[in-house]
């Protein structure tokens, strides 16, 4: 039997990858208020002030809310026909296939992202399958293996 796995990267960048972002953005815009940097405003050179900057902390509590947000969800999936194994927060979580609720995915979103509920657990699963893709559109359509056998299975 085929042992099927998602992606491990896009595990950690959902897992990460917005609040590493973040942190950057956040150490930039302190880095500009500091060193009293100029900056350039519609053709115009400004000392960068709060004022002027105040976009650099919406940005920061958008990126900060995502990982909130994803962080607890993004999990790295392993099925071997009989058995999943989730990997999320560090945690493992083993089930059999048959609990499975439902795989879905996400319509719209590139690469092509599911989510996962297992019966008797209140928790949704995220997890990204990288082989192969198409979009069109903002349409994505997934052609790998994995996806095949999902959607044959569930």
């Amino acid at each position: 039997m085929n042992q099927y796995k998602s992606s491990k990267k896009y595990y950690y960048v959902y897992r990460f990858g917005f609040l590493v972002l973040g942190v950057i953005l956040c150490v930039s815009w302190f880095f500009l208020l500091i060193s009293n940097s100029t900056i350039k405003i519609n053709g115009v050179n400004e000392t960068a002030e709060f004022q002027n900057t105040w976009w650099f902390l919406l940005l920061i509590g958008i990126l900060v809310t995502l990982h909130v947000l994803l962080s607890k969800k993004a999990s790295y999936i392993e099925i071997d026909g009989i058995n999943i194994n989730i990997l999320t927060c560090g945690k493992i979580n083993k089930a059999n296939v048959d609990r499975i609720e439902f795989i879905k995915q996400i319509p719209n979103v590139k690469p092509p992202l599911y989510k996962l509920k297992i019966k008797d657990d209140n928790k949704t699963y995220l997890f990204v399958i990288n082989s192969l893709y198409v979009e069109f559109s903002g349409f994505v359509k997934d052609y790998s293996s994995m996806s095949k056998y999902l959607k044959d299975k569930f």
